[in-house]
């Protein structure tokens, strides 16, 4: 009687999750779909060399104060399920090139509850997040965040890149799309290899340090503007 009580009970929790995402997702209108996807924030591409579907997400297009974060995360929830749904499983594509903090970060701590908050099933299916021209600032925060999350995230499961042209190892040309500004990270990374170790900063990151953009940090929670 009490495994058949517990197993109810189970059933029954099970059922609300699934009732409460279905509410999450109502709450995200068309409009919004709409603008998330011109926004190309995240889209679901072609397949890697291992036939897992690619995932690719911008973070320079991610300006937090014009968007709900929370209506971000049930987006990107909607984009990984399509993925997750072949049996292979897929991968994420993160482009980190010309993302700054001020602008583009939704917070280390949003990533957090954004991964433990996934379906078990995304998170099982998700195979591998490539990391396109990390920096040492963003290896800080991954490592962070992985701590704090079940699993063993960031040493299973990231794999940085630091240009372009080495994605060539994980996946074919014409499986994915990179805006133009990729291609000059390159070229500016080329012209200046220490950015890529975090023994010197970009302009844009001394001037900030310096207050001289006149941007504050966002805080945690939802932005609107």
């Amino acid at each position: 009687p009490h495994e058949r009580a517990r197993a109810g009970t189970s059933q029954v929790a099970s059922g609300c999750r699934v009732c409460a995402l279905a509410m999450a997702m109502a709450a995200l209108g068309d409009g919004e779909r709409e603008d998330f996807r011109k926004q190309g924030i995240i889209a679901v591409q072609g397949t890697d060399l291992l036939g897992r579907r690619i995932v690719r997400v911008v973070g320079r297009h991610v300006f937090v104060r014009q968007l709900d974060r929370e209506h971000l995360r049930q987006f990107v929830l909607e984009e990984l399920t399509a993925a997750a749904e072949e049996p292979e499983g897929y991968v994420i594509l993160y482009v980190h090139s010309e993302f700054t903090w001020a602008e583009n970060s939704v917070g280390p701590w949003w990533l957090r509850a954004a991964y433990e908050r996934a379906p078990p099933a995304l998170r099982d299916q998700l195979r591998m997040v490539y990391v396109l021209h990390p920096t040492l600032s963003l290896r800080c925060v991954l490592n962070v965040v992985g701590l704090f999350c079940s699993g063993r995230l960031v040493q299973d499961k990231v794999q940085f890149v630091h240009r372009s042209e080495f994605l060539s190892e994980y996946m074919g040309d014409g499986e994915y799309t990179l805006p133009d500004f990729v291609g000059e990270h390159d070229r500016t990374l080329e012209d200046n290899p220490l950015w890529d170790y975090g023994l010197a900063t970009t302009p844009e990151v001394q001037a900030y340090m310096r207050g001289e953009l006149g941007l504050q940090a966002p805080s945690g929670g939802s932005m609107q503007q």
